[in-house]
């Protein structure tokens, strides 16, 4: 009788048993939520009957009001294509108080608060920053004193807890736009513009120079640099928070 081939090797059973599993394994890490959108209020001044200053100081040159709502709306489209969330105190040709104003940016949990205007001096197609204070002094007490008891602040008194965050806000928005508007001072004023006296976020306003000039449109044409110094300028003012607590 021929011999069998042999077959497959026999191994002996392990004498170690695995241990028993206790706990299922642990689900991977979920990836960290995204952080809130960055939200910036847009405040076109004027509006309506109130046409702030004219190209010809008359009815019938460029209007301060179409100027400010031109270059707010084209500054929209340019911060929204970066992720940003866009709020617009008024969107046409609207009258809206400053206490409306106000209330629509203070509704919001957080926000950055920028006040839009174009001047009849200066040179063309530079921007000055301001943040409230007094014009040959400085900005007004960080916090208020309030009577014992009372929490609320008043309306007027709004800015005055965000007094610092403005003037530092102002500070690098300034430097921003004196590198993308050529001739603008690189160093922010004060001034005590009551729309921004009334707001509870970082707050600041722009004029933009000039109203005369014979060619209104090419200030239009700065809301593409407005809004590429205002990104960069917030960026650095939240540079500082990123990775605390």
């Amino acid at each position: 009788m021929p011999p069998q081939a042999p077959g497959p090797p026999i191994h002996a059973p392990s004498t170690q048993e695995q241990p028993p599993q206790l706990f299922p394994p642990a689900p991977p890490p979920e990836p960290p939520a995204a952080p809130p959108p960055i939200t910036v209020i847009l405040d076109p001044a004027h509006g309506g009957p109130d046409s702030g200053a004219h190209g010809d100081l008359s009815e019938e040159g460029a209007a301060e009001k179409d100027l400010v709502l031109a270059i707010a709306l084209g500054m929209r489209r340019e911060l929204e294509r970066q992720g940003i969330r866009v709020i617009l105190t008024r969107q046409n040709d609207a009258a809206v108080s400053m206490n409306d104003r106000a209330a629509v940016a203070n509704a919001l949990g957080a926000g950055y608060f920028v006040s839009l205007h174009v001047g009849s001096t200066g040179e063309a197609n530079t921007a000055q920053t301001y943040s409230f204070g007094t014009p040959h002094g400085s900005a007004p007490p960080a916090f208020v004193p309030r009577p014992a008891g009372i929490e609320a602040v008043r309306w007027d008194d709004a800015q005055a807890g965000y007094a610092i965050a403005s003037r530092r806000l102002a500070e690098l928005l300034q430097v921003e736009l004196a590198q993308k508007l050529p001739r603008s001072s690189d160093v922010p004023q004060f001034a005590e513009v009551r729309q921004l006296r009334v707001v509870a976020h970082p707050a600041v306003a722009i004029e933009l120079s000039r109203v005369e000039q014979a060619n209104p449109e090419s200030l239009q044409k700065t809301a593409a640099p407005l809004a590429a110094a205002l990104v960069k300028a917030i960026a650095a003012y939240r540079q500082p928070l990123e990775g605390k607590p």
